[in-house]
Parts: structure tokens; C-alpha cells; sequence
């Protein structure tokens, strides 16, 4: 959801006079309408309920989409089952005019939410109030005479954040009650609290609604952070959630109802509940929200703590753990150390500090709260071992919170409950390490949350990496299926045995009525976008091939985090083997090859539609150490491969997967099995580490010398020529082992010396250099094709790249993959194709190594010598 504002309702009231005006108070989470299974949907409102929440604000942003009815029947349908839920709809108009901006049906406001009401309003499980259906939104301007189409039928407590006199209190008569959404953090742009958890914005508000006979309905959230769709915002977590929830209990009589924020809203962090992958499909906001790494479920036992004191009009040192233990809690903290410093290969909105963040950024610590069971024994206490030192603090019944002494430090963070005794009856300890570099290339600023579990726990934390999106993440999944007529597309049964050498593939395509099936596609990719069948023996050719084209793009990314793992694993031998110097760091002025040669290796058209990285090719970036490398690497190749995806199973255009699928490649079955596409990501992997080893050598570069002859004595290195005192030529067994023939020349793959020591010669003012213009690589004998170590990549197939770059480029440097704008790459033979890498690590342009003739590169040589004498 935006950044700035929700819209809600709120129900269950009567006027009187007192502290509050609400009969019976209620407590309601806010909940993000998206695609959701019936499954999910149930599991959404047995988890809530069991939570004390009384019922779901439904936030419908773009009520034109074609899953929000589906949605809402899997909702309503789930409620009316279980009963002791409610649900009511949240008009997001907002969301909606913005939907509307970018080319949606929904640019008539409230009217375009109109169908919904009247067709969900008198479901049993549908929210009311004096037998009233609740419905909300914000922003009184025109709302009157919305109200009135709805002959005024209806219990209307909406969010006026930012509206004239909403602040003041002057709601006016349109409203029966007013929600606040701003006040849940701390202030931003002139909106919100003073500090974090500070409740005194919403205690004026609510007072200035009683006094005009409406109900207030107070909001309650863990954090705010978003970073994705164009948004870097931060607004605090730090201790915010247990303070207001004491601020509320303590301070707030006038509170009516209480709405957590949110539910389900992953790309704004504030989430409670368990993120299902059929409704968090982004790639970006997959980085910090993911259920694998960045659970909340852990606050839900707290949570149900506050809502049934809140409803039952308790102090905060009245909570109580509803499950029946001793004692409920979580522990809570981010995945960096403060002094980590991202240093990204392209700076996009995602790689800097998000904004909000420079007053909290410092404020690194662990965080608490504990709910303490009431009629215990005094003594029981906290120990932090989350800190700079280990901390302990004292124990009472009802609410507790706190935090470690002092930022986090890396490593695994734990913190355990103690009885009287000194006896360890409770601990959380956290399942993912803190990490004092930047894994995933952002400044991360969710939370890690940890529950408190009986006992001590001596598990092991596991490191953070670059968490990548799965492509099949719904197990349900409605598969288009033949009907009643005969001579629709999805009856045409294809199977990949009928494509011969007589008949093109692309006739038989068009005989299987593709055409009409790819408009079919677009709406059934707008709905199961992450979830397309992997495989298929037999069936239409449409869906036959958008199943083989997945199981690809899965195996890519199984190939690249294997690759990943791999060089993760040799990274010692690697410094070994290929760097110049094993005890210093790689210093690397990374230029624009990982730009060209791994981002643009999708092909120009493709990479820009990659939301999320924005090339710079002059952007340089300095990389001390090699398992950051390494990180780059694995997260440059998955963007790259999510690029291509994205741009094959394109909801809003699939003329793409069309073009791509007419030639019949993907009909057959050996795609996957014919790439080989753990050996080719492994070659590239390790090759991409292995070239920037040599160009990080500050003492030379590679080079690869090209002599127009294949004869086996083929030896330019032997050449005297210039004057008495030039370099030594290079000894034969380094010759040996950097020749390679091909196309009736033969290459010598070696590094060009930049000299480090001169003498005079003679007395003269003439320099030169002591050193060998030519000298072997290094780890250049490793590169064998049965060394399983590097993949089985050899120099051979580093010179055959780099030479068919060369001749696609007109005999010239400089080749660029990204200049193909047809988003095809070629094979080693210039011919295009329709993967990546298609001719494995010997694919033009995978390599970037300059080629030229022995002169010319010794004319480079002496020139850099000429230049250093001036």
C-alpha cells in the first residue's frame, strides 16, 4: 500500500456520554485485497480470529481488477463459515485514481466501487453497525453525494489524514466516526506522531470526535518500511508497537476500536500475518519481506494480548499471554550492523538509505516485549545477549519491553527469560545471523523477528543472501481445459512428435489457433502471473510451451545459485589460484564489462524492462573483497534472468512470448537437457570472477595476442626488435600454455605488463623497463576442461568468445550484446537464438578481453612506458 495513507471503518456503537462512546469495543486488522486462494483466504481469518481480531478492513485498490470478486467470495464465503468475523470494504481511491492514471478502468472514484457493496453488503458475515453496513474511505470532498446514491445506507468511518479541519477535529456530519492512519508512526512530511509510540496526536483527535457524538478508531502498527514501486521510505519501528499499545491501554479511554496496520501489506513491512507468494509477486519487495527470511507471525501471540485487554478496558500491566504460558513475547531487530556500507554495481532508488531513515539509522539495537503471566513470584528477568554487552532488566506482570546495550553486532542475536531461580525457562534466538556486510544490496531496514519458546535453544543462525522470488509458488493453480466446443484452441491437442522436416513448426502453430490462445494467455497471466504449469508431456502447444520456457527459467536459477554456492565455498582457492597477490584484498575499479557483459546479457529490450536496476554504463564501483564479488554476481545473473521472464510472461504484452515460441523451439522437450545449464552458469560464473582477478592485478592486463598462422612453432614472443635493454620475451612454457588455434590463426591469451621497475641505461636520461612486456596469467594452467573446480572452463573457450565478439564487431573490440535491440543473443556463429548464453561460455561477448596483433600491443606497452618517462 502507499506511504501516506489508508482508508477504514469501524463498527458496534452507540452514543454516550463517558469516556467512551463505543458499547463494546472491537479491534480490526487492515487487509490488503490481492489474489489469494480459498485456502489461504480461511487460514487469513482462523489466524486472525485467533489473534482477537473481530474482522478484516478490506483495502480494495483497483476495484475494476479482474481477481477482486474471486477474492472477496473466498473471504466472505470463509467468514460466513467460521462465524465471529466480519469483514467490511475499504474504498482505497487513492490506489484506484492511481490505476486509473496508468491506463485501468477505475477513474470514476467511489462509483467504481458501487457493484461491490451492493452485491457483499448483505452477506451474513459482512461488518455492520444498527444494521448498517460499515464502509470507509477519505477525503470528504464529494463524499456526500456518493453517500447519497447509497441512500445514506451505511456506517461511514473514514481516514481524513491530511483533509481541512480533520486535525482540529471539525469532521462535520458526513462521518458517523473518524480512523486515523498517519498517527500510527512518527511524523513524515508534517503527518504523524511526535516519536515513536507517542499516542498524544491521537488522544486530541478522539477527544474532538466525542465531542461531536463520533467514534474514533485508533491505529497500531510495527514499522513502516517500503522499498519498491518507485518508494524508499523508513518511518520507525524501534520500540514503537509495545509503547503504543501501552499509550493506548494507559492514556486512551476515548479510543472506540483499534485498527493494526496491516494484516498482509509485505512491501511496507508492517505485516503480521503469513505473506501468501500468490499475492507477493514482485521481485524487489521480495528482497526484504520474503516468508522464508522476514516472518512477523512471531507478534501475533502479543498482539492477542493487547486485543483482548483493549476489549476488555485493562492497563497495560493487566495483559496477559491468551495461550496459557507463563509468559508470550518476541524479539526483534534488522539483518545489517549499523556500519555496513552497500556499494552497488548500478545506484538505483533501492541501494541508498531510504528516506526517513537518517535520525534512526544509528539506533541499531535488538528489541523486546514480553508479556508476563500476573499472579507470578517476583524476580523474573530478561538476559540480552544482543548488544555490545550482555544486559538484564527486571520483569513484571502485563507488558514489558526493552532493548540490548547497544547496536547489534554481527553474528546471532539471544535473549532469554529467566524464573526467580536464575533458571532459563524461556529464549528467542534468532534463526538468520546479522550480517555486518550488504548481502542483498540494499539497506535492509525490516525486522528480524524471533518468538520466545519454552527452554534454551542452542540452534545456529543462517547467513543472509539475496533471497530470489520462486516462479511456482501456488500449489492451486486453475489450468485452462478443453469444453464443449470441439474447435476451440484449448481442444487442439499438439503433441511434440508432430513437428518434422516437412512441415515448419510455426504452420503447425498457426493451425493451433495460438493466436486466439495468446489473448486467452493475457488474462490468465494477469491472474496467475507467478504460477505458470512447469511442465507439460502433451497438451496444446500454447501452454506446452509456456510450461517448458518456466521450467528454464527454474533451472537458471537452481544453475546460478549452485554456481553461487560453489564459488562461495572456494573462495580461498580461488584468491589463490587467480589473484595477484592472495594476501591482499581484490581492489577492483569494477568498469562497465559487468554492466555490459552480464546485466546486457538479456539483450537491450529485455534489461529495460528490468523496473528495478537502471544501467550507468560509466559507473564505477571499487569491490574489496571477493565474496561481495561473488554476491554481485549471483545478483546481477538473477536479475537478468527475472528480466527475461518478466519479459516472456508479460500480462500487458504478449507479443513477446509470441515471437518467441512460433519457431516450435519450445514445444520440444530436450530445451532444458540441450543447454546444459549448470555447466554453462558455472563457466560464466567463475569466468566473469576470473577475468576481473586479472584486470584487478595493478601490474598488468589481459590481453590476447592473435598472429595469422596455426603452425605449431608459432612464437611472436620471440621477437628482439628495438633497441638494446626492451623486454625479455616470454619463456615457452608460459607460450604453451596461452596458445590456442582456431580459424587458421592461432591466440595467445597472456597479460600485458604495466612496469613497475626502470633503470637508466648507460648513464643516459633514457628509461626502460627491467621487466617482460608479456608475462604468463595467472591460474591460466588450472583452466582445464576436466577441472571440475572452475566449471571445466579453459582458456579456449574464454579466446573462442572473445573472438566471436571480435567478428560479429567488424574485426574490432568493444562487442556489446545490449546493442542487440531484437532482445535475441547470438551464438559463437552469429546466428541468433532464444536463451541465454546459447553457446555456453563461448557465447560472443561473455568475455571482454581485448584481441590484437603482437606489435600492436607491444606499441601499448612502450607507449605507457613513454607516457611514465614524461
Amino acid at each position: 500500500m502507499r506511504f501516506s495513507r489508508a482508508f477504514t471503518a469501524l463498527a458496534g456503537a452507540i452514543s454516550l456520554l463517558g469516556v467512551s462512546l463505543a458499547q463494546q469495543r472491537a479491534s480490526f486488522a487492515h487487509y490488503m485485497l490481492g489474489t489469494i486462494t480459498a485456502e489461504h483466504a480461511r487460514k487469513d481469518i482462523e489466524s486472525a480470529k485467533a489473534t482477537g481480531f473481530d474482522g478484516f478492513a478490506l483495502n480494495i485498490g483497483d476495484p475494476t481488477a479482474s481477481f477482486i470478486d474471486t477474492s472477496l467470495g473466498y473471504l466472505f464465503d470463509a467468514a460466513d463459515s467460521i462465524g465471529g468475523f466480519g469483514l467490511y470494504v475499504s474504498m482505497d481511491v487513492w490506489a484506484s485514481g492511481d490505476a486509473c492514471w496508468h491506463g485501468r478502468d477505475s477513474c470514476n472514484g467511489p462509483l467504481d466501487y458501487h457493484w461491490i457493496f451492493q452485491k457483499y453488503k448483505g452477506r451474513s458475515s459482512y461488518y455492520q453497525w444498527n444494521s448498517l453496513p460499515v464502509i470507509s474511505n477519505f477525503d470528504n470532498i464529494k463524499w456526500n453525494k456518493w453517500k447519497e446514491t447509497l441512500a445514506n445506507e451505511m456506517f461511514f468511518i473514514p481516514d481524513f489524514d491530511k483533509t481541512t479541519g480533520y486535525y482540529e477535529s471539525h469532521p462535520g456530519d458526513l462521518v458517523d466516526g473518524l480512523f486515523s492512519w498517519e498517527s500510527a508512526w512518527p511524523e513524515r512530511d508534517g503527518y504523524g506522531s511526535r516519536s515513536p509510540g507517542d499516542v498524544s496526536l491521537d488522544l486530541s483527535i478522539a477527544q474532538g470526535a466525542h465531542n461531536h457524538s463520533k467514534l474514533y478508531m485508533v491505529p497500531l502498527s510495527f514499522l513502516q518500511y517500503k522499498n519498491s514501486y518507485n518508494v524508499s521510505v523508513y518511518r520507525a519501528g524501534l520500540q514503537a508497537l509495545p509503547m503504543r499499545m501501552e499509550g493506548i491501554l494507559d492514556q486512551m479511554d476515548q479510543a472506540d476500536f483499534v485498527q493494526y496496520l496491516t494484516w498482509n501489506d509485505g512491501p511496507e513491512s508492517h505485516y503480521i500475518a503469513e505473506l501468501w507468494p500468490e499475492q507477493n509477486s514482485d521481485a524487489q519487495p521480495w528482497l526484504y519481506m520474503n516468508q522464508k527470511m522476514f516472518d512477523h507471525t512471531a507478534l501475533q501471540p502479543l498482539i492477542a494480548s493487547f486485543n483482548h485487554a483493549f476489549k476488555s478496558r485493562t492497563e497495560s500491566s493487566s495483559m496477559t499471554p491468551q495461550n496459557g504460558a507463563v509468559a508470550v513475547g518476541a524479539m526483534w531487530h534488522r539483518p545489517m550492523t549499523d556500519d555496513a556500507v552497500c556499494n552497488p554495481v548500478v545506484e538505483t532508488i533501492y541501494t541508498s538509505r531510504p528516506s526517513g531513515s537518517d535520525d534512526y539509522y544509528s539506533r541499531n539495537m535488538a528489541y523486546w516485549s514480553v508479556v508476563l503471566k500476573s499472579g507470578l513470584p517476583s524476580g523474573y528477568k530478561i538476559s540480552t545477549q544482543a548488544g555490545e554487552k550482555e544486559h538484564m532488566q527486571v520483569l513484571t506482570s502485563g507488558l514489558n519491553y526493552g532493548n540490548g546495550a547497544g547496536n547489534i553486532q554481527a553474528g546471532i542475536q539471544t535473549m532469554k527469560i529467566l524464573d526467580p531461580s536464575g533458571k532459563t525457562i524461556m529464549s528467542a534466538r534468532s534463526k538468520r545471523c546479522v550480517f555486518s556486510g550488504c548481502p542483498q544490496g540494499i539497506y535492509n531496514m525490516n525486522y528480524l523477528v524471533t518468538a520466545f519458546e519454552d527452554g534454551t535453544s542452542e540452534s545456529t543462525c543462517q547467513p543472509i543472501g539475496t533471497e530470489v522470488m520462486p516462479m511456482n509458488a501456488v500449489k492451486e493453480l486453475e489450468i485452462p481445459s478443453c469444453g464443449s466446443d470441439k474447435n476451440h484452441w484449448l481442444c487442439q491437442i499438439c503433441n511434440a512428435s508432430d513437428i518434422s522436416i516437412f512441415e515448419k513448426a510455426s504452420a503447425k502453430w498457426e493451425a493451433g489457433k495460438t493466436d486466439i490462445a495468446l489473448k486467452d494467455f493475457q488474462t490468465w497471466w494477469e491472474k496467475k502471473k507467478t504460477a505458470i504449469r512447469t511442465s507439460y508431456e502433451n497438451g496444446t502447444w500454447s501452454q506446452g510451451a509456456a510450461g517448458r520456457i518456466n521450467s528454464v527459467f527454474n533451472a537458471w536459477l537452481t544453475a546460478i545459485d549452485s554456481a553461487t554456492s560453489q564459488a562461495t565455498t572456494m573462495k580461498n582457492t580461488f584468491l589463490e589460484t587467480f589473484v595477484y597477490d592472495p594476501t591482499k584484498d581484490i581492489t577492483t575499479q569494477m568498469n562497465t564489462w559487468i554492466l555490459t557483459q552480464v546485466f546486457d546479457a538479456v539483450g537491450g529490450g529485455i534489461f529495460n524492462r528490468l523496473s528495478n536496476i537502471i544501467a550507468e554504463t560509466d559507473k564505477m564501483t571499487t569491490i574489496t573483497d571477493i565474496e561481495s564479488m561473488i554476491i554481485a554476481i549471483h545478483d546481477v545473473q538473477t536479475s537478468a534472468v527475472e528480466a527475461i521472464r518478466f519479459a516472456y510472461f508479460n500480462e500487458n504484452d504478449v507479443s513477446f512470448f509470441a515471437s518467441q515460441v512460433k519457431s516450435g523451439m519450445w514445444i520440444k522437450t530436450s530445451v532444458i537437457d540441450a543447454l546444459d545449464l549448470p555447466k554453462t552458469m558455472k563457466q560464466v560464473f567463475f569466468g566473469n570472477l576470473i577475468q576481473q582477478a586479472w584486470y584487478s592485478n595493478p601490474t598488468s592486463e589481459p590481453v590476447i595476442i592473435m598472429v595469422d598462422d596455426d603452425g605449431s612453432d608459432v612464437n611472436p614472443f620471440a621477437w628482439k626488435g628495438g633497441a638494446s635493454g626492451q623486454p625479455e620475451t616470454l619463456d615457452k612454457g608460459d607460450v604453451n600454455a596461452a596458445r590456442f588455434v582456431k580459424d587458421g590463426k592461432t591466440f595467445f591469451l597472456v597479460r600485458a605488463t604495466n612496469c613497475q621497475q626502470w633503470k637508466v641505461d648507460d648513464g643516459t636520461i633514457e628509461y626502460t623497463c627491467k621487466q617482460d612486456a608479456f608475462q604468463g596469467l595467472q591460474g591460466i594452467t588450472e583452466l582445464k576442461s576436466s577441472a571440475s573446480e572452475w566449471g571445466g572452463l579453459t582458456k579456449d573457450n574464454i579466446t573462442t568468445s572473445v573472438w566471436a565478439a571480435y567478428k560479429l564487431n567488424g574485426n574490432a573490440n568493444g562487442y556489446n550484446i545490449s546493442a542487440n535491440a531484437d532482445n535475441s543473443q547470438r551464438d559463437s556463429n552469429g546466428n541468433k537464438q532464444l536463451t541465454m548464453y546459447p553457446s555456453g561460455s563461448e557465447t560472443p561477448g561473455v568475455f571482454s578481453i581485448p584481441i590484437c596483433d603482437y606489435k600492436t600491443a607491444y606499441r601499448n606497452f612502450a607507449a605507457s612506458v613513454e607516457k611514465i618517462e614524461q
